[in-house]
Formats: structure tokens, sequence, C-alpha cells
């Protein structure tokens, strides 16, 4: 009796334990589930972020409240000539370039040569005249539209070399476009810039030039170039400012397009790809001199399908810095040999069996989705454990910087003060 007495107790044992230990894993995730945090972007202010010396200078202040947007700082900024709004850390020093451009062309209208290109101006045979110079609209295109609706493919002719026989008009048009890419190169900005303020300051000049015969001299040129003055130089960067500076739009597209066949996109992608409104040619110009530096990269194409998702100006901005990082991690640190994307994130794969992980971002913290994709991706992609590398342009948190170890993967910041970009 006392044996079954045990082998009853033994198997009512192995029963019940099983059933223990299932409700102790179900509590012990259900506990996790609970006591799980992840972080939300800290509440930091601009001085916190930028410094004294940034946040307020020539012609500008930073507003102090700063909001985090999907790892990106957006920043609300009054200056002389307005409030402005931008996202990302590398768009604020673009703008903050762009005020400084602005206050320049300003001072070049109390120039004796801006002066008498105003008084030309007035007695040249146009109808428009004085009006282009003194109240300029924020776009060349958005004149002739309208007023010059007669010339035959105007487009084109806005934007090509023109023949030489054709209308004087498109000439001038032609002309107003080539000074405002040598001002635009002289201080170091984007002539294809969306600020309006920064737009309408360069089409005076440029109107200026084309009808009253203002030239880009030292009597007009803005002394001590105090944008320029911030712009790093690198061959790479100085062929694009030079690129942008002597070709017209439809010239570059030309170029682009015939460089990204070289490297294997079709032509269809291709022409999606420089169509897509969210993407001004200096953003087309860059992204392929970039990924032109990745010649003989197997999957180009994968990226160019990643780049036809942007959906705004910042979106633009973040594969613009992508590419860039991507061009200059194959020359300076290690070959990539194969580029793919996965839930819209591009991995580079590189000779030495690394992959990495370009991102730009401002400030990265540990958040749900980042912990999901993370652990998602390495159990989908077990090749990568150990070998995978994420690289951001800004900064990462504690929290991030450790759950990030844990998993083995490697991290490296502000790589945009190891490389050059161009923004």
């Amino acid at each position: 009796m006392k044996i079954i007495s045990h082998l009853l107790i033994i198997t009512l044992l192995l029963l019940i334990i099983p059933l223990l230990l299932v409700q102790v894993d179900y509590y012990k995730t259900a506990y996790a589930d609970k006591t799980v945090t992840f972080e939300s972007p800290d509440k930091r202010n601009a001085v916190q972020i930028l410094g004294n010396k940034i946040v307020k200078g020539h012609h500008y202040t930073i507003r102090d409240k700063v909001i985090t947007y999907g790892y990106m700082h957006h920043y609300t900024v009054d200056s002389d000539y307005g409030v402005f709004e931008v996202t990302g850390d590398h768009a604020l020093l673009k703008l903050l370039k762009e005020i400084s451009a602005i206050s320049e062309l300003k001072k070049i209208k109390d120039t004796d040569a801006y002066l008498e290109a105003v008084k030309q101006a007035g007695m040249a045979p146009i109808d428009f005249g004085v009006s282009m110079i003194n109240d300029p609209v924020d776009t060349v295109t958005a004149v002739p539209k309208g007023a010059f609706s007669m010339l035959k493919n105007l487009k084109e002719s806005l934007t090509s070399e023109g023949d030489p026989g054709e209308d004087s008009t498109a000439k001038q048009l032609l002309a107003v476009s080539s000074t405002k890419r040598e001002y635009a190169y002289q201080l170091g900005v984007d002539v294809y810039s969306s600020n309006k303020v920064l737009q309408k300051e360069l089409n005076r000049i440029g109107w200026a030039g084309a009808i009253g015969g203002l030239s880009v001299s030292v009597a007009t040129m803005p002394l001590g170039g105090a944008a320029i003055t911030i712009i790093k130089t690198a061959k790479l960067a100085d062929d694009i400012r030079a690129s942008l500076r002597s070709e017209p739009p439809s010239k570059l597209r030309t170029i682009n397009r015939e460089k990204l066949v070289k490297i294997g996109v079709s032509e269809d992608i291709a022409e999606k790809f420089l169509s897509n409104p969210y993407y001004a040619p200096w953003h087309d110009t860059i992204i392929t001199s970039s990924l032109f530096r990745l010649e003989g990269v197997a999957g180009i194409s994968d990226f160019i399908e990643f780049a036809l998702g942007a959906e705004d100006e910042v979106d633009a901005n973040f594969v613009s810095v992508t590419a860039q990082t991507l061009g200059n991690y194959h020359k300076s640190i290690g070959k990539i040999k194969n580029i793919k994307r996965i839930e819209n994130i591009v991995i580079a794969e590189t000779v030495s069996g690394k992959a990495i992980i370009p991102f730009p971002l401002d400030y990265g913290v540990w958040t749900k989705r980042a912990d999901q994709f993370f652990n998602d991706f390495l159990s989908e992609n077990p090749k990568y454990k150990g070998k995978l590398e994420f690289w951001v342009t800004g900064k990462l948190s504690k929290r991030a910087k450790q759950e990030l170890s844990l998993r083995k993967i490697k991290f490296r910041e502000d790589i945009d003060k190891k490389f050059v970009y161009i923004y």
C-alpha cells in the first residue's frame, strides 16, 4: 500500500509540476510585460542640444522649446526675415547658412553696382524691367508660365542652354538662373532651396544681372562670406558644388540619369526617382554622386526603390545623408559588396562580412519600435548576429547603447563629424 501511495504522490507531482512551471512562466512573462519600460525623447531645450553659441546669432534666435519627431529635432527660428521651422539638426544648420546668405544678399542692394543695374533695367526694352528687381517672386518659373506663355517649349528654355537664335527674353531668363547659381555657390547655399525668402533675394540679384547688367564681381559679392567659412571641403563635395554652379537643372537631370543607369539602375526607375517632386536638383545630384562612388556594388536599385518612398523634404534629406554615408564608408572605411533594404531600412553588406545600417538621426532613444525591429531583424537574419553595426549622425541615449550592446550590435555616433556631408 505504501508503494502504491508513493506512486500516486509521484504521479500527481509529475502532473502538477509542469502546470506550476507554466503558471510561473506566465506570471514572469506578464510581469515582464508590465515592467518593461521604453524611452520617449527627452525634453531638452535648444541650449542643451546646440549650446549658447548657436542658439542666438546674427539676425536670428532659435526658440528654446524643441520638439522631437521620430528621432529628429524640430526647431522654430525667429529671424529678421521671418519665422522658419525646420526638422533635423542638419536642416537647421542649412537654414542658418541661408539666413546669413539672405543678410549678405540684402547688402548688395546698397552697392553702387546694384543701383546702376536698377537704373539700366529701367531703360531696358522689356515689359517687366525694374519691377522684377524690386518685387521679385520666389521662383523664376512663376513669372514666365503666364507672361511668357508664347515661348515654345518654355520649360526647356528656362533650364537648358538655349539656341543662339532663341528669343532674347528666354536668354534673359537663362541669365537669371546662371546669376543665381553663381551667387548661391559663393555663399555656400542651395540655389534650389525651398526657403522662399532666400529665393526672392536670389531672384532680385538674378534679375538685376539679366536686365540691368549686374555682374558677379568683387564690387557686388558679399564681403566676409560668413556662410562659406563653415563649409567643410572635400573633393567630392567641391565637385558637386561646382556642378550645381555650372549646370542648369535639365543638364543635371541628364547627367544624373546617365550615372544611375551606368551603376545598374533601370532607366524607368531612374526616371521615377528624378521625377519625384520632393527631391530638388540639389538632392538628386548629391544622392546620385554618392551612389556613383559605389560603382560595382550590387543592389543600388534597391536603394533607389527605397528613395522613391520620400513624401516630403525631410524624407529627401534623410535619403541624401544615407547615400552620403554609404559613399563615404565605401571609400574611407571598408568596401561594400551589396545593398539591400529590409522594412525600409537600408543594409550595406561589406566584403569583410559586416552589415552596416546607416541611419541619420539627431537623438536616438530605445523605443518599443526599435526593440521590436532589432529583435525581429536578428531573429530572421541570424547571419548578422555579432556582425551588425548601427551608424548614426547624432547621439544615442545610454539605454539605447546598452540595448544594442546586449544584442552584440556595435554602434558609431556623430559620423557626420567623421565624414564630409553636403546639406
